[in-house]
């Protein structure tokens, strides 16, 4: 039970293991916790401490696991549990994510299954009731921005262009997309998509289309290794658990994890972050 044991005597491997984290990462979570709980705080004392709520989160998100079964790994009331996720996410995804760097973006969205009675969910291309976020990430995989969440069947062009005025100070660089974001705001000018085979421009030059295509996919592929780290947490390639509307909340908490552990495995390979 982990009411009654500290969390200092649980291993490292074993906590990057149960929480995805790497270690030095998961302590400055702990930190920005504790920093956290420290500002204006009145009231009852927190029953448990800054680093088994940040355990308690990242484990639950890591193994999608439900909040009685949290109960009854923790000894923690499930109350407890729930109100304690919902702090530490919050905290977590108020961090600043990575600041846009030289090079290229690249953007896409993600569907995540939901349970929901919303017909608009229905998702006609992935035939279940999902929601999605919009990502954009630097080449090197570095997450930038995390978009709002919406209903599964809204179209990807409709996403950009309704969170495009809050993104216009990242339109200094190339944005890379795919051909769903035909049409979009600012496409042929920082938004760069594959020329599709009905085009005019493929018809007349398919050779010079067919290497343009393959040249952008090669770079657009970084947007699909993101979104495969983001879903090795399993309340992501599952079934999410809570409403469709929060989506967008824990993929940026978790994007913000994911950034800090690239940050930490580029530095410990001697390279920058």
């Amino acid at each position: 039970m982990l009411a009654s044991t500290k969390i200092h005597k649980i291993h490292q491997p074993q906590i990057e293991q149960l929480t995805g984290c790497r270690y030095a990462v998961f302590m400055s979570l702990v930190q920005k916790i504790r920093d956290f709980l420290d500002v204006g705080r009145r009231g009852r004392p927190f029953a448990f401490g800054p680093s088994a709520m940040v355990f308690i989160t990242l484990m639950k998100i890591r193994q999608n696991l439900t909040v009685r079964s949290m109960e009854a790994i923790t000894g923690m009331d499930a109350v407890t549990v729930s109100r304690c996720i919902n702090r530490v996410i919050a905290v977590i995804g108020n961090l600043p994510l990575a600041k846009k760097a030289d090079g290229l973006l690249v953007v896409d969205t993600s569907s995540i299954r939901v349970a929901t009675t919303d017909k608009e969910s229905y998702s006609g291309h992935k035939h279940q009731k999902c929601a999605k976020v919009q990502v954009l990430a630097r080449s090197d995989g570095q997450v930038v921005d995390v978009g709002d969440s919406n209903r599964g069947s809204t179209h990807d062009k409709t996403i950009w262009n309704r969170e495009h005025p809050r993104l216009k100070h990242l339109f200094d660089q190339l944005v890379l997309a795919d051909k769903a974001y035909a049409g979009a705001k600012g496409e042929g000018q920082y938004l760069l998509r594959p020329v599709k085979h009905n085009e005019s421009a493929y018809k007349s030059a398919p050779d010079e289309s067919r290497t343009f295509n393959k040249g952008l996919s090669k770079l657009r592929v970084r947007i699909e290794h993101v979104f495969a780290r983001l879903k090795t947490w399993k309340t992501f390639s599952g079934l999410f658990f809570y409403k469709w509307q929060r989506l967008s909340e824990f993929v940026r908490a978790i994007a913000v994890v994911q950034n800090m552990n690239l940050a930490f495995d580029q530095i410990s390979k001697g390279g920058a972050p």
